[in-house]
């Protein structure tokens, strides 16, 4: 389905993604950062203490424990909070080596979801034929939950069949959006609305 203009994003909307000529082929990538690592190590390390609490809260609610639906309760808690990390690092990590390759000379596309590891993403191969057009999307980001949201753009790929996949998740002006797609629509030939 076509993403919606009325969202609004947060977090790892705002990895750096560029566009650069490799062996002839167009490719997007992400840039990482240390910060990007720091970010992800954090998440995940933050959130092993709260799978770890919540196993000992567990096991403190299955066996022998006057209180035990407090220390179920909190064993929820602390299992929802270490997900809730989990998820964000495991994110982070699938969005940070995701790549799509435009190839002229094959006319192919090469959507890699992850590439460090299948599990986190799969991997699909799309001919220029299959694509109706590229389209730039606006919607609002915000990084941190006390934050105002801010205007931000994306370009998606329209498919024949009416799916959307994201190419570039975050530009934060039009001009620059508009710059990315005309080299898009410059080397691959797909019209762009």
């Amino acid at each position: 389905m076509v993403p919606e203009n009325s969202r609004i994003e947060s977090g790892h909307v705002l990895l750096n993604f560029s566009l650069a000529d490799s062996n002839g082929r167009l490719q997007v990538e992400c840039r990482r950062s240390t910060d990007f690592f720091l970010e992800m190590l954090l998440v995940v390390a933050i959130g092993f203490p709260f799978l770890l609490g919540g196993i000992g809260m567990l096991g403190k609610s299955l066996y022998g424990s006057s209180d035990r639906s407090f220390y179920g309760a909190a064993a929820v808690f602390l299992f929802l909070i270490a997900v809730a990390l989990l998820t964000r690092g495991m994110a982070l990590l699938r969005d940070g080596f995701r790549r799509l390759i435009f190839s002229a000379e094959d006319g192919l596309i090469t959507v890699i979801g992850c590439s460090l590891s299948s599990l986190l993403g799969r991997s699909e191969s799309l001919r220029f034929n299959d694509v109706a057009s590229f389209r730039i999307n606006s919607f609002e980001f915000r990084r941190l939950p006390f934050r105002s949201p801010e205007q931000a753009f994306e370009i998606v790929m329209i498919l024949k069949t009416g799916d959307a996949i994201t190419v570039f998740p975050y530009f934060s002006t039009r001009e620059t959006a508009e710059e990315a797609l005309q080299k898009l629509t410059g080397y691959t030939g797909i019209s762009s609305y």
